[in-house]
C-alpha cells in the first residue's frame, strides 16, 4: 500500500511539473515594481549608512532560456524560488517571532539571450538588520548552515522548489573601506549601484517589488 502511495505522490508531482511549463495554463505576468532603481538604490544606501548587512545574491537555475522557459519565468511559482526559498533560508537563522518582516530584498531576472543554451538567473541584494548580521554572516562568509542549504538546492528530488540551483554566489556589499575584501574596490552607495546597475542593464525579464517593511523599522 505504502508502495502505491509513494508512486501516486510521485505522478502527480511529474504531472504538476509538466503542468507549470505549459504555456496555456501560465498565468498573467506580474505588475513591474512602483519603486524606479535609483529609489531601490537610495533604500539600501540608507540601510548601508545604517550599519545593516547587504549581501549581494546569485542564483542560477535551469530554467532554458526558451519560449516556455522565459513564459514560465514570469509566473509568481518560478520567482518563489527568491521570494519564498531563497528568503526562508536566512529567516530560519533569524528570531521566530520577527523573521517574517526582517529581511528586505530586491531582484532581477535574467535570460542569456545570445546564449541558446542559456538558463535563466537572479541578480539581487538582500538586507539584514545589523543586529542579526552575525547569523548570517560570520567571519568574513555566509554561515555554513547557509551555504550547506544553498548548496543541496543543486538537487531537488521531491520537486519542491519551481527549479534546481546548480550554482549560487552570495558576497557582502561593503559599508565601509575597512569591510572591502578584494577583488571588489568599493563600498557603500559605489557598491549597491555596481551590484544593482549590473543587474539591472542585463535583459531584464521581470521584477518583484522591493519589500521595505524592514527597512522603515530601523
Amino acid at each position: 500500500m505504502t508502495n502505491a502511495l509513494n508512486t501516486e505522490y510521485w505522478r502527480k508531482l511529474e504531472l504538476e511539473q509538466r503542468r507549470l511549463y505549459d504555456p496555456s495554463t501560465l498565468p498573467d505576468k506580474l505588475p513591474p515594481s512602483n519603486l524606479d532603481l535609483d529609489t531601490v538604490i537610495d533604500e539600501f544606501e540608507r540601510c548601508s549608512q545604517q550599519g545593516h548587512l547587504l549581501l549581494a545574491v546569485t542564483l542560477t537555475t535551469l530554467v532554458p532560456n526558451s519560449t516556455n522557459g522565459l513564459e514560465f519565468s514570469k509566473t509568481q511559482t518560478f520567482r518563489e524560488l527568491w521570494d519564498k526559498f531563497l528568503i526562508q533560508a536566512f529567516a530560519a537563522h533569524l528570531p521566530r517571532s520577527k523573521r517574517h518582516y526582517l529581511i528586505a530584498s530586491k531582484y532581477f531576472l535574467h535570460s542569456s539571450p545570445h546564449d541558446p543554451n542559456g538558463r535563466i538567473h537572479f541578480h539581487g541584494v538582500l538586507m539584514i538588520p545589523r543586529e542579526y548580521a552575525d547569523r548570517i554572516w560570520l567571519n568574513g562568509e555566509l554561515k555554513k548552515a547557509i551555504s550547506r542549504t544553498l548548496k543541496s538546492w543543486r538537487r531537488n528530488d521531491k520537486n519542491t522548489r519551481p527549479s534546481r540551483v546548480p550554482r549560487f554566489m552570495v558576497t557582502r556589499i561593503a559599508n565601509t573601506p575597512n569591510e572591502v575584501v578584494a577583488p571588489y574596490t568599493t563600498w557603500g552607495l559605489d557598491a549597491i549601484q555596481d551590484v544593482l546597475n549590473y543587474a539591472s542593464n542585463e535583459r531584464e525579464i521581470g521584477k518583484i517589488r522591493l519589500n521595505t517593511s524592514a527597512v522603515r523599522k530601523h
